[in-house]
């Protein structure tokens, strides 16, 4: 299980029945890779960037997953909180995604906006950026050189994020790539960031109220929700061979 060094807030963008709409509330068909952006509005912060995205849901397409600052990270269109939705990032008719990929970016791409400007302290953005896209990197299995670019590549001849922050600040695009590698690599085989204690994976039998205990033997980590349905609250994910206290079975489902 991917430990959280920063919390993700989650904040959703309203799913209107509107067009056009900041959040269509549309599945990803699958993850293929990540892109890169900026705020493009210095001094703007993660919250002033989603507030305003809420209030204009049914005014225009932009959006993006999630905003980064020196104080929060927000999520706005489902991605790490819940099953990952299309984000409209990137605009459909630039052929590079397809080149490079084979998916549009709006379909299968996360896109993570950092704050930046007057009021915003860089470095701590910029801690929490380069470990978001770890942890994306983490999650997937991907190679950040290969499955992360940014919006300037995509769109060269509209955009320029998110290289007005970085290069403000001294960034390029390869010591970017280089940062999330390294912080990647404070993250062991098990997900855990090193130094920091392991989830308790074989709690005490004699625990007050158990009925039993759970290992979990599929091939994929399980997810364990607020309530006894698959769409409700993400709370957290159990890894493969882990083992749980049991304090209810209730119509095919476990309490743990």
């Amino acid at each position: 299980m991917l430990k959280m060094k920063y919390p993700i807030i989650k904040d959703y963008i309203p799913v209107l029945n509107t067009y056009p709409g900041r959040r269509p509330g549309k599945f990803m068909p699958s993850v293929a890779f990540g892109v890169a952006h900026d705020t493009g509005n210095p001094g703007s912060t993660a919250r002033n960037n989603v507030d305003y995205y809420k209030r204009t849901a049914g005014q225009d397409y932009a959006s993006a997953h999630i905003f980064v600052d020196d104080k929060q990270i927000i999520e706005c269109v489902p991605f790490f909180t819940a099953r990952p939705e299309k984000a409209y990032h990137v605009v459909y008719n630039t052929p590079i995604d397809n080149r490079m990929y084979g998916v549009d970016a709006n379909d299968c791409a996360l896109g993570i906006e950092l704050c930046y400007g007057r009021g915003i302290n860089f470095a701590e953005a910029y801690k929490r950026y380069v470990w978001l896209w770890a942890f994306f990197s983490k999650k997937y299995g991907f190679d950040p050189a290969v499955k992360i670019t940014s919006h300037k590549v995509l769109d060269p001849a509209n955009r320029s994020d998110p290289f007005m922050a970085f290069n403000q600040n001294g960034i390029t695009w390869n010591s970017f790539i280089a940062d999330i590698k390294k912080e990647m690599r404070n993250i062991d085989k098990n997900g855990n960031e090193l130094g920091s204690p392991a989830p308790e994976e074989k709690p005490v039998a004699t625990a007050k109220g158990q009925i039993g205990l759970a290992t979990i033997i599929q091939k994929e980590p399980l997810n364990v929700r607020s309530k006894p349905d698959a769409k409700s609250t993400l709370v957290k994910t159990l890894p493969v061979n882990s083992t749980w206290r049991v304090y209810e079975k209730k119509d095919g489902f476990y309490n743990v």
